[in-house]
């Protein structure tokens, strides 16, 4: 652990450790790219946690929605002299905590689009070449002379940038954006001097690096952040990305950005965010490649939340420096946790992307309703008068709610009928392949509750009516969470016929054969376990088949598909579900044609419902009390911690 916090150096700029904050976009500027004062707390918070260095969000040269160089509201832009001003108060505000700032500057989104605010401007690439998602959207090719206008802003916003006390700039060149699109031979097209081999597709770039030199000066820290292998068929694989960063290092680059993937490609995307079925340390077998194509430092990316694997990453030599995205949104105390030997007590990301699958809305995180709303919201105070908390049910709300109410100073009580944190939901969602990271949610309220001398945990205690009268709370929080919906179907109640969450508790034997109704994520998780030991498994879907896992974040849904398709499991869809019978399942087509899918057994996946039995008892008993989570409607896991959250904040 040593080695993350010996001092580090990019260039001239000399950093307190080697663990950075990884650029993430927050959406939390203003219409026209101004910093708010949320945004500023945002990073305050970051840089107070203990970082060494803070890589911001993409940052627009301009903002000028006439040219190639937008994105979508809520991006900050370089802009006016009134907002270098901002740009400085949010140096000021990292800099408080010794930390350094580096803005990650870009030029634009190129075939991405992303500009709804702005219908009138089409999108544009180094060719009109489509993205696999959007394949009737072609993008328009840009003109030399807007090449030249996106370089020169470049050089312009770097000036600026300087003068508000910026420590370093990151060339935003990964992800599938603009830059990235001109370096990669698969998307890049043009027969001018900007494309064909790789002195054409680096020449934008290149430029681009020296219109920021100049005006910055050749001293001035620059990063270059870029993908070293785009997984895609046709993309920049790791022997080209080491001639790009050998080049990169000759014209002045002072450090390389590790990345990985590239957007607009189905498969390509899903690598940009590491999701949770991609191993812990993603990108650094990149890195590695990288150092020893260089000398200048190497920075990577990728899950590196676990304090050993991000210290072992330095120790074997495969990076200088770690950056941190969804790990520091998640806790941005992380840093300062590890310092002190506390590594436990961080709140570790479970990699679920609910960050950058937000249609649009503000940074957020599913464990840390604080999150992007550091202005509006603190750690939880004393409240004025102690009250006496039931919290029943220790799901993740539940577990929320007894930890803030704990920091509220209540004396508090959180019941569980079975015999684990987290409840029975949590456990059985941790079962299908790569999803054990739900742990880190367990393990985080565990810490919690061993620290906090207010909270009591009951487990293998279950919380009824009576057990309500006799403690006479203040105060109830009823996070009971939900139960399978089980279908009215004929043969429902047959010995073939069990739920999925009996399959994955262990409760339920399933032959060599199986047909899961239901494609959701549920179904889709259930259906990847049972195919991973061995069997084979259908799934029937109400809707057509190319929906299925539609409710899982696309990030996940494109590998969660392609295991499925790897181990041979059928979908099947649209299909009615008529009868369960002891062969298998009677279907019915748009056509009302029906068949027999055959399976040893039938797993029910059809969705969950609230437990509200309690509710109304409790109501007649207790004046104060809220119903949280899945007790109160099927959602998401932060849903319920949000909820436990903003109760038990006010209590």
């Amino acid at each position: 652990m040593e080695k993350l916090f010996e001092p580090g150096k990019i260039a001239r700029m000399e950093l307190k450790n080697r663990l950075c904050m990884a650029p993430m976009g927050t959406s939390l500027a203003g219409p026209q790219g101004e910093i708010s004062q949320r945004m500023i707390e945002y990073y305050r918070a970051r840089a107070r946690g203990g970082v060494g260095l803070v890589i911001t969000e993409i940052v627009m040269p301009e903002f000028n929605p006439a040219r190639a160089l937008m994105f979508g509201t809520g991006t900050p832009a370089v802009g006016s002299a009134g907002n270098i001003r901002l740009f400085t108060e949010l140096a000021e505000a990292v800099h408080d905590y010794g930390a350094k700032i580096a803005i990650q500057l870009t030029c634009g989104n190129g075939r991405l689009g992303g500009l709804e605010d702005y219908p009138e401007v089409q999108a544009v690439s180094p060719s009109p070449v489509p993205t696999e998602l959007a394949p009737n959207r072609i993008p328009r090719e840009l003109t030399v002379s807007e090449i030249e206008y996106i370089v020169a802003a470049q050089g312009k916003a770097a000036a600026k940038l300087k003068r508000a006390n910026i420590d370093a700039i990151e060339i935003h060149a990964h992800g599938g954006y603009l830059m990235a699109q001109f370096m990669s031979p698969i998307v890049n097209k043009r027969t001018d001097k900007y494309g064909g081999d790789l002195d054409g597709r680096l020449r934008f770039p290149l430029e681009s690096i020296q219109a920021i030199k100049a005006a910055a000066g050749n001293d001035f820290p620059l990063i270059f952040r870029y993908a070293i292998d785009e997984f895609v068929e046709g993309g920049r694989g790791i022997a080209e990305s080491q001639e790009v960063a050998r080049r990169l290092e000759a014209a002045g680059v002072h450090a390389i950005d590790i990345s990985g993937g590239a957007g607009g490609f189905r498969i390509g995307s899903s690598w940009v965010f590491p999701p949770s079925y991609l191993p812990e340390g993603t990108y650094v077998h990149l890195a590695e490649a990288i150092k020893k194509a260089v000398k200048i430092p190497v920075i990577t990316a990728g899950r590196l939340g676990d304090c050993s694997m991000a210290s072992r990453v330095l120790e074997d030599g495969n990076a200088d420096f770690i950056s941190l995205g969804r790990p520091v949104l998640c806790d941005p105390d992380l840093p300062r946790k590890w310092a002190t030997g506390h590594p436990e007590e961080v709140r570790r990301c479970i990699s679920c992307n609910v960050c950058q699958t937000r249609g649009g809305g503000y940074i957020h995180c599913a464990l840390n309703p604080l999150a992007g709303r550091e202005l509006a919201y603190h750690e939880p105070q004393k409240a004025e008068r102690k009250k006496k908390v039931m919290v029943i049910g220790a799901g993740p709300g539940g577990m929320e709610a007894a930890r803030v109410a704990a920091l509220r100073g209540h004396d508090v009580v959180l019941y569980e009928k079975t015999k684990q944190l987290g409840g029975g939901q949590l456990k059985i969602a941790m079962v299908p392949p790569h999803k054990d990271d739900l742990q880190n949610i367990i393990d985080y309220y565990d810490a919690q509750f061993k620290k906090l001398k207010n909270v009591t945990v009951r487990l293998g205690a279950e919380a009824n009516a009576d057990l309500v009268k006799k403690e006479k709370p203040d105060a109830v929080v009823i996070a009971v969470g939900n139960e399978p919906i089980i279908p009215d179907l004929p043969g429902v109640t047959g010995r073939n016929a069990v739920t999925a969450e009996a399959v994955l508790a262990g409760e339920a034997k399933v032959g060599s054969s199986a047909v899961v109704i239901g494609a959701g994520m549920v179904g889709c998780e259930t259906a990847n376990y049972l195919a991973q030991q061995g069997k084979a498994v259908t799934i029937l879907s109400r809707r057509d088949a190319s929906q299925s896992a539609i409710d899982v974040p696309v990030h996940h849904r494109t590998h969660l598909l392609r295991m499925l398709a790897e181990k041979s499991v059928k979908i099947i869809g649209p299909r009615t579900v008529v009868e369960i019978t002891n062969q298998g399942v009677v279907t019915e087509d748009a056509q009302k044609k029906r068949e027999v899918v055959p399976a040893d057994t039938v797993v029910l996946a059809r969705g969950r419902k609230p437990l509200t039995g309690l509710v109304s008892e409790i109501a007649k008993m207790v004046d104060e009390y809220t119903v949280i989570g899945d007790a109160k409607e099927t959602r998401s896991i932060k849903d319920a911690i949000w909820e436990g959250f903003r109760y038990c904040n006010e209590l």
